[in-house]
């Protein structure tokens, strides 16, 4: 008697990195609306009326994140059946890797010209509005509580950064509610572990870099990489194997480290760029920390993209 392997649906963060370029009207500051529910309103609507070309989703994004992410279904093809790759979108929703969908700018992290919200709340309010729309693939969830709705006796990873994770959560508390905690994995390096949420979220943090390489912003899908190539498709097991992990790594670096003020950072890049114009965004963050301040990755980022800007 053949005994059936068990499906995995794997849901992964997006990316602000796209490969091809987002036009203005997809931007979402260009949204405005009151409410979170009339902006969401309008945002799905120029998303509708846009005539520019779809591309699946799978090819749309970009980054080190991403080539790690699209790679998951197929890791996991050892141990399930048919492994599905699926994406928590700030501008689409939830959709299937195969989407057709258009480029765009939105996020749900905070401090970004394109963010949903400042605030928790208002990304749950969105994430929820999104649900109610039918999306780039009709008949396809919708949302964390639909998937597992659709698919009672599957296995669901979700990997998840903590904006992401924060603007799903009232959906995963209704996920709760219907699921069997055997059934849901969480890898959500960064995020303080809840009492909620305790029975499904794996032990991750910064100390797993050790061993599966890679920046932070890549880190929650090179755990998902590491549990996958290992084999291991039960909770309890993927729960072992990194607090083994957790266990051999070394302690979390520390740094004291200056912190600038954003026209300081600017101009420290304006000042290295003026002699390379080549010099990227990474190397150059690394450069300013080497020097012993202080910046986090996702401010850098916004403040190189003034920085450029200014000078282009």
């Amino acid at each position: 008697m053949t005994t059936r392997r068990q499906r995995l649906h794997i849901v992964v963060t997006c990316t602000n990195r796209k490969r091809r370029p987002v036009p203005l009207t997809l931007q979402l500051r260009r949204t405005t609306g009151a409410r979170t529910i009339q902006r969401a309103s309008r945002w799905v609507q120029r998303l509708t009326a846009s005539h520019l070309d779809t591309v699946r989703a799978e090819d749309l994004y970009a980054g080190e994140h991403w080539d790690i992410a699209r790679g998951l279904a197929d890791l996991a093809s050892n141990g399930f059946a048919r492994p599905t790759l699926w994406i928590v979108s700030a501008g689409w929703g939830l959709i299937p890797i195969g989407a057709a969908i258009r480029p765009y700018s939105a996020t749900f992290s905070t401090r970004h010209p394109d963010s949903v919200s400042d605030n928790a709340h208002g990304a749950q309010d969105w994430w929820s509005a999104l649900a109610d729309w039918e999306g780039p693939t009709p008949g396809a969830a919708r949302s964390l509580t639909s998937l597992v709705a659709d698919h009672p006796r599957d296995r669901v990873l979700l990997v998840l950064s903590q904006p992401y994770f924060a603007a799903c959560a009232n959906d995963l508390r209704e996920v709760i509610t219907t699921a069997k905690d055997s059934t849901i994995s969480i890898i959500a390096a960064g995020v303080t572990p809840q009492p909620a949420f305790a029975a499904w979220q794996l032990p991750a943090d910064a100390r797993l870099q050790h061993h599966v390489g890679g920046t932070l912003g890549s880190l929650n899908v090179r755990v998902a990489a590491d549990l996958l190539t290992a084999g291991l498709t039960d909770h309890d097991a993927m729960s072992r194997h990194l607090r083994r992990r957790l266990t051999a790594a070394p302690d979390i670096p520390t740094y004291e480290r200056r912190r600038l003020a954003d026209d300081d950072v600017i101009t420290f890049i304006c000042a290295r760029r003026a002699t390379n114009t080549n010099q990227s965004r990474t190397s150059l963050l690394r450069e300013l920390r080497d020097e012993g301040m202080a910046c986090e990755q996702s401010r850098f980022a916004e403040l190189f993209a003034t920085a450029t800007r200014s000078v282009s």
